[in-house]
């Protein structure tokens, strides 16, 4: 390994971890590999103390990460796990939209949060609601989903056992 490359230990909540883990390039040892440089987004927040709060606040709560990079700036890193948080939220956001008028927002949202292993108590499906209530996909789809409105109960138990048959189709799969 290149003597430039070092490894940072950071704590961060249990659901961006599990996130990360099934969307990032991780080693044999278990750490997340940061090929290139970290950009610092105009937007970043550089006050040391959140920084210091984001990684180590509440550690009970937290998962260890062991970051593999050349960059060892807690600011920097922190830029880096705000943006892996930035695509959460995308990612969950475009999950729910591709499902609409298939399944109700909260059902595809709690689909989503299965799928990367993050349990309730780590990151609830109201929160997820919420985020993707002030989402502009919410804005735009407002109204037109089949779940809308007074049908809404009446559609979701005609198709519940078509779209649960679905899913144990792909678990058969798997």
């Amino acid at each position: 390994m290149d003597q430039n490359w070092k490894i940072t230990t950071v704590y961060i909540n249990v659901w961006l971890y599990k996130y990360l883990k099934s969307t990032q390039g991780f080693t044999a040892q278990n750490e997340l590999h940061i090929k290139g440089t970290i950009l610092i987004p105009a937007i970043t927040e550089r006050s040391s103390k959140r920084i210091h709060n984001y990684f180590f606040d509440k550690i009970n709560q937290k998962q260890q990460l062991r970051i593999l990079s050349r960059q060892q700036r807690l600011d920097r890193l922190y830029a880096l796990m705000r943006f892996f948080t930035q695509c959460f939220y995308r990612d969950m956001i475009q999950y729910t939209v591709a499902r609409h008028n298939i399944l109700p927002h909260q059902t595809a949202l709690r689909e989503f949060l299965r799928k990367m292993e993050i349990y309730e108590s780590e990151y609830s499906t109201e929160a997820a609601y919420k985020k993707w209530q002030r989402s502009e996909e919410y804005q735009e789809l407002k109204g037109t989903s089949i779940y809308s409105g007074d049908q809404s109960i009446k559609t979701w138990n005609k198709i519940k056992s078509l779209v649960e048959y679905g899913q144990y189709q792909q678990q058969l799969h798997r």
